[in-house]
């Protein structure tokens, strides 16, 4: 559809005639007259009563005139968004580890509320695997989660904060040591092939300590669980850890390198991918 025949449609309900709009934009009055009638028999409606003079608008063309309005609404705010390249517009489908939901993802939500109120961001949370999968397969257009080399080498990475990791353990356990934790007791190990389970199995490995006795678990909040139970001991973020803590013990390990770093992931061949830094900057405490 031709909007610049709905545009001379609104203008003409706006000032009353065909003449006074060819006064008003310099074309001439068979110009304006053949414009209506190309709508007229593309629309297949009656837009004017000629029997008037001049031509008054038809029941159907008042309606259509206010559908018009929107429509060239609408279009200037496309227009909008052309000259500003730079910022976010449209919907966002973003993903976040379960850890990150809980501590980022309100703060995300309030800064771009208040930075991009016309901007959608469709949430959900998954574990690092799951996510990395949604942003191959373009299900995702962003995701929060933790820094591995895989995820460094497929995405743009953009971290947002680190967490050193600390042993959790019984609350009535003797065990001074991961070692002596490793000898005595259960390790409550969280699933070792991804994010925060894949870095202490490697950080386990690196130091030669060898895990004797596990549980495998995919969620945080059910291994802290059963180290508040007694059942043995785990390795996790200090913030999980803490927060879940209830009948245990929590310990700083000394290693100052062992943490994990939470990001955002972009795909690196995106057509969001020069919106990285926009996004990423929507965890910042300040206003943007």
């Amino acid at each position: 559809m031709n909007l610049r025949g709905l545009n001379t449609l609104v203008e003409i309900a706006q000032v009353g005639s065909f003449a006074g709009v060819a006064e008003r934009t310099g074309l001439t009055l068979s110009a304006i007259s053949i414009q209506m009638k190309t709508l007229e028999a593309e629309l297949q409606l009656s837009l004017f009563d000629r029997s008037h003079r001049p031509p008054t608008l038809t029941p159907t063309g008042r309606q259509v005139v206010a559908y018009a309005r929107s429509i060239l609404a609408d279009a200037e705010k496309i227009r909008t968004i052309s000259k500003q390249p730079h910022t976010l517009h449209g919907t966002y489908q973003i993903g976040f580890v379960p850890t990150a939901s809980v501590r980022l993802m309100p703060q995300f939500l309030s800064n771009a509320r208040v930075n991009y109120p016309n901007v959608t961001f469709q949430v959900e949370s998954a574990l690092t695997s799951e996510l990395m999968r949604k942003l191959r397969s373009g299900l995702l257009d962003a995701a929060v989660l933790t820094e591995t080399a895989e995820v460094e080498a497929e995405f743009i990475f953009k971290p947002l904060t680190t967490e050193r990791f600390v042993l959790a353990k019984p609350y009535d356990s003797d065990a001074d040591s991961l070692q002596d934790c490793m000898k005595t007791m259960p390790f409550i190990q969280f699933a070792p092939s991804i994010g925060i389970g894949a870095i202490a199995a490697s950080h386990l490995r690196d130091k030669g300590i060898e895990i004797r006795q596990s549980h495998i678990l995919d969620s945080i909040e059910a291994a802290m669980g059963c180290v508040n139970a007694g059942v043995g001991f785990a390795i996790l973020p200090e913030p999980d850890a803490r927060r879940y803590a209830t009948r245990a013990n929590i310990q700083v390990l000394g290693d100052k390198d062992f943490h994990r770093r939470i990001g955002l992931a972009v795909p690196i061949s995106s057509a969001i991918a020069g919106k990285a830094n926009d996004l990423a900057g929507l965890f910042s405490l300040d206003e943007i």
